[in-house]
């Protein structure tokens, strides 16, 4: 292992508060993070915004990357002066493309006035199971996976002629579980034939418009890997990358929720991730667990060879994407 191998090149961080902590700068000084996830108590106004956004790049990189959940609905993190988007619900029923590409572009806007360089969105998910998943509520786009498609790639097109770039959540598709993987290992019991056909045609679509990020979800598919759920799957990345031909980043949904954590700790979640192949995780809160899983990655590298191995082909990969930021 070589000095300049940096464990926390793979994690996305956050924290609490308008300002980072001394405690939280002095980790992302020693050891820079691939990027930060801002969440609505990160924010105030579009000022404070700026500074931070600014001092986060001075602390780390140039290219850090600089990521928010700004959905239309109800996971809208940064409000007050951003555009207010009506639920997914109002643009299938009323609004239509036209009203959606308005507010995607006038939210792109001001994310790139801000510093901000990638909204984890869109919401590809189908939500076929009304009151089932919670976690989609007021979040999908319906069950229609050609209009679900859509308003997804003109998601996608809005923001990329903005500069910012897009992830596409939550593969394999949480429509078709049960459980909200911030509480509990969401299952599906959908057939594979029924993701191919089905649930995968957002996701498909979504990567021939060319969006630059796929984000997997806490969700045990038995049909795609009967043992290990999609945050830890070598199965449901190959399909993403082989069935579905995804070639950018695949970033896992937060490490912190209880569905990433049932049996595992936090640096064993962030390895085992990281061997199903995943580029970057997201650990959006607590210090403590974030130094558990740059310690742990640290200490994997040490020891194990293929797994060093493995990092060091992710960082070359990582180096490419951030480049482009």
């Amino acid at each position: 292992m070589t000095e300049v191998f940096n464990p926390a090149n793979f994690l996305i961080l956050g924290f609490d508060g308008l300002e980072p902590s001394n405690k939280f700068l002095n980790l992302i000084q020693n050891s820079p993070p691939a990027g930060f996830l801002l969440l609505g108590h990160n924010f105030h106004d579009l000022e404070q915004l700026r500074s931070l956004v600014a001092g986060l790049k001075s602390a780390c990189s140039e290219r850090t990357i600089l990521a928010v959940d700004q959905e239309p609905g109800r996971v809208q993190r940064l409000k007050g002066t951003f555009p207010l988007s009506r639920k997914p619900s109002y643009y299938i029923k009323q609004g239509g493309l036209t009203e959606f590409r308005a507010w995607c572009g006038a939210t792109a806007d001001m994310m790139a006035m801000a510093g901000l360089n990638m909204n984890l969105a869109p919401v590809v998910d189908l939500n076929i199971i009304a009151g089932k998943n919670s976690v989609l509520r007021d979040r999908a786009f319906g069950d229609n996976p050609g209009r679900v498609s859509e308003f997804g790639e003109v998601l996608i097109e809005e923001f990329k002629s903005r500069g910012v770039t897009t992830c596409a959540k939550h593969f394999p598709g949480l429509g078709g579980g049960s459980g909200d993987p911030h509480q509990v290992l969401t299952r599906s019991d959908e057939t594979l034939e029924r993701f191919l056909d089905f649930h995968w045609r957002p996701f498909r679509a979504a990567i021939e418009s060319n969006v630059v990020c796929v984000m997997t979800t806490h969700m045990l598919a038995p049909a795609i890997d009967p043992e290990n759920c999609a945050t830890f799957s070598s199965n449901a990345v190959s399909h993403l990358r082989n069935t579905l031909g995804h070639r950018g980043p695949i970033i896992s949904d937060d490490l912190c929720m209880s569905g990433a954590r049932t049996g595992y700790t936090i640096g064993e979640a962030a390895e085992k991730s990281l061997c199903a192949g995943h580029n970057l995780l997201i650990i959006s809160k607590n210090i403590d667990l974030q130094i558990q899983a740059i310690d742990s990655i640290r200490r994997r590298c040490a020891v194990d060879p293929n797994f060093m191995k493995l990092a060091i082909e992710n960082e070359k990969a990582l180096e490419t994407f951030k480049n482009a930021l």
